[in-house]
C-alpha cells in the first residue's frame, strides 16, 4: 500500500515537471510545420513566376506582344520575382512580407 502511494507520487512529480517541457517541444514543432509550409509555398510561387517570364518572353518573341505590354508585364513579374526572393532570403523566425500575386 506504501509503495502504491510512493509510486503515485512519484508519477504525479514526473507530470507536474515534464507536462511544460511537452508543450513547449509541440508549440516549437507546430512553429516549424508551418514555417516549412510557407517555404514551400513561396517557392512554388517563385516558380510560377519564372515560368511567367518565360513564357512571356517566348510569346514576345513569337510576336504576340507589343514592346509596350512586354515590357510591363516582365516588370510585374520581376518585381514579383525579387519579392519572393528576398522573403526565402529571411531568417525562418522573421515576420514575413505579403506575398505579391499576379
Amino acid at each position: 500500500m506504501v509503495l502504491l502511494l510512493k509510486i503515485l507520487i512519484l508519477v504525479a512529480i514526473l507530470l507536474l515537471i515534464g507536462l511544460p517541457y511537452f508543450r513547449k517541444l509541440r508549440e516549437a514543432s507546430e512553429t516549424t510545420i508551418h514555417q516549412s509550409r510557407r517555404r514551400q509555398e513561396l517557392l512554388h510561387q517563385k516558380e510560377s513566376a519564372y515560368l511567367a517570364i518565360k513564357e512571356l518572353d517566348f510569346d514576345y518573341h513569337m510576336g504576340k506582344l507589343s514592346p509596350e505590354d512586354y515590357k510591363d508585364l516582365r516588370a510585374k513579374y520581376e518585381r514579383q520575382a525579387v519579392s519572393l526572393l528576398k522573403q526565402l532570403d529571411e531568417p525562418e523566425d522573421a515576420p514575413a512580407m505579403e506575398t505579391v500575386r499576379a
